[in-house]
């Protein structure tokens, strides 16, 4: 198609077959794009069918101003597409940090015999694998590419794209509080990797055996409460204890984009379409994701509030070492290390903490009153994660973190990550 465009010379072509609508910008010298519309969504979706009228009616190439054309419309859709990637990437790390932290939490509340021989590096990439299992099976449940509704067993003991709902539902009734008492949401994501990976043969329902690598449950045999070595189909699974409240955060981080309302200081959820998401944008999602990894703390580490993708965990003691060299000193530190502004750090060191969030602070420091003193008067620095508790690490803790690049603020944590 560019190829027949730069042969025309046209910037803008349009083709389809009857079902699939494709409009291909072509501008010599600068590399092709793609809009594509499926017509087997419009009754499901009319306000894509409304979209679709909208951008291609005969009035939008004679009567529109100039930032209406097609061609800028385009333009603006590249860098908005751009910035939805950027946002469901952040949110993909965010959730592999949620599985994580509750890897650990499970780990540490077994006395740290659940992961033995596991390192954290292991769980990071376990994690990982995790969420592109997940991205996975909600492009392929909504792509009808595997049994879902038609089949009552699947849809309710395998299918991952309704489960957040059923979670949500339940939230809403007794509150999430409840959900942090509860551990099953957690046993129908291996249940339903397996079944991806060894089918499922059963009068209720069929599915064949996909296999791969991605899916196998000897990878990361600790993900269902395995030995290392074991086979899952001889040694029984006692899966580790994620909380429904893990599961529900981890999901609704996969599924849903936190977009700025224009004009408003607030955010709306939109809900990922995966029929319509690139491979383009799923292997941006996964190449951002090989950016981090997984550490056991040596020391304390506090997850500071950044902006756009920043999440820097630091020392309390690197803190401590720039305070000691001036206010300004620390600033600038923070300045590089988290992209917020001067007055932003500033106001946030001066922050008062209530009585629920100090409660919440030192539950995160497992009740050491010396880490707590430690963390005081830094702790309006400090971000929350999204059950609302503040990242901050004792020393032992794993969590996921930034491969370090270039500044003072990566130099100086360095050593530490």
């Amino acid at each position: 198609m560019t190829t027949l465009l730069h042969g025309v010379g046209l910037r803008l072509g349009l083709v389809t077959n009857g079902e699939h609508w494709r409009l291909v910008p072509a501008p010599r010298g600068e590399t092709a794009g793609l809009a594509s519309w499926y017509a087997m969504l419009w009754l499901e979706e009319p306000l894509t069918l409304r979209a679709f009228r909208s951008l291609l009616r005969a009035r939008r190439f004679f009567g529109v101003p100039d930032d209406e054309t097609l061609e800028a419309l385009l333009a603006k859709s590249a860098a908005r597409q751009q910035d939805v990637t950027d946002q469901l990437g952040d949110q993909v790390r965010r959730a592999v940090e949620v599985l994580v932290r509750a890897l650990d939490r499970a780990d540490q509340d077994a006395g740290r015999r659940l992961l033995v021989g596991v390192t954290p590096e292991d769980v990071y990439a376990a994690a990982l694998t995790v969420m592109m299992r997940l991205v996975f099976l909600f492009c392929a449940e909504e792509r009808e590419l595997i049994p879902g509704r038609p089949f009552p067993l699947y849809e309710e003991h395998y299918a991952v794209s309704t489960l957040s709902e059923q979670l949500r539902a339940a939230a809403d009734r007794h509150g999430e509080a409840l959900l942090e008492r509860r551990y099953d949401a957690w046993l129908r994501l291996p249940a339903a990797f397996r079944a991806t990976y060894g089918g499922i043969q059963r009068e209720a329902a069929s599915m064949p055996a996909y296999g791969g690598g991605l899916f196998d449950p000897d990878r990361f045999p600790f993900l269902e409460g395995r030995p290392p070595g074991s086979s899952w189909r001889a040694h029984p699974a006692e899966p580790p204890p994620i909380s429904n409240r893990a599961v529900l955060h981890m999901l609704e981080a996969l599924q849903f984009l936190e977009t700025s309302v224009p004009g408003r200081c607030e955010r709306s959820l939109q809900r990922v379409s995966f029929r319509a998401l690139d491979i383009e944008q799923i292997g941006h999602v996964y190449e951002g994701l090989l950016e981090h990894t997984a550490r056991r703390a040596a020391e304390p580490y506090l997850g500071l509030v950044g902006t756009g993708q920043r999440a820097p965990v630091v020392p309390p003691a690197t803190l401590e070492t720039w305070r000691t060299k001036g206010e300004e000193e620390l600033i600038e530190f923070l300045k590089d290390a988290t992209g917020r502004s001067d007055s932003a750090l500033r106001k946030a060191l001066t922050v008062t903490l209530d009585l629920p969030t100090i409660t919440r602070f030192r539950t995160a420091c497992h009740g050491d009153d010396a880490l707590w003193r430690r963390v005081t008067p830094l702790a309006g620095l400090v971000r929350f994660d999204g059950f609302g508790c503040p990242v901050a690490l004792p020393m032992g803790a794993s969590s996921s973190r930034p491969t370090p690049t270039g500044g003072r603020a990566a130099r100086t944590t360095r050593r530490a990550v």
